[in-house]
């Protein structure tokens, strides 16, 4: 808390402004409760996109070993996020279904692309994806 130093901070839309370093470990401070769990900032996935390297519904089995398995990548795929200060960014697809798994399933549901190799459920009980 005595530290009087500042820091070059750079935001997700590439701004940069200068922070002293008590303001940056206040503001990490009060997205944390007290066993240190980070609060989720996101509101929700808004839209979906692909840039090109995904993989299609049609070639998502392949063979290995004369074995045919599913490929289960969300290689390709990006998301539109809404955060709940009311900004948006394009985030990839990984990194969403690993901090917010219902709110992908939600979205994939809502925009019937629950059977895509990104969306596999696993992880996620069945029967959420029935609902």
């Amino acid at each position: 808390m005595l530290d009087t130093g500042t820091y070059t901070v750079k935001f997700m839309d590439g701004a940069k402004a200068e922070h002293a370093a008590n303001t940056i470990a206040t503001n990490m401070r009060t997205q944390c409760d007290t066993e240190s769990n980070q609060f989720l900032l996101m509101k929700e996935t808004i839209d979906h996109k692909l840039d090109g390297n995904a993989i299609k519904l049609a070639d998502q089995f392949v063979c290995v070993n004369g074995r045919r398995s599913k490929q289960k990548t969300t290689k390709g795929w990006w998301s539109c996020i809404q955060w709940k200060g009311g900004t948006t960014t394009w985030e990839k697809l990984k990194d969403i279904k690993e901090s917010n798994p219902i709110k992908d399933a939600e979205h994939a549901m809502a925009n019937d692309i629950k059977k895509e190799p990104a969306f596999d459920c696993k992880g996620i009980r069945q029967e959420q994806w029935q609902q």
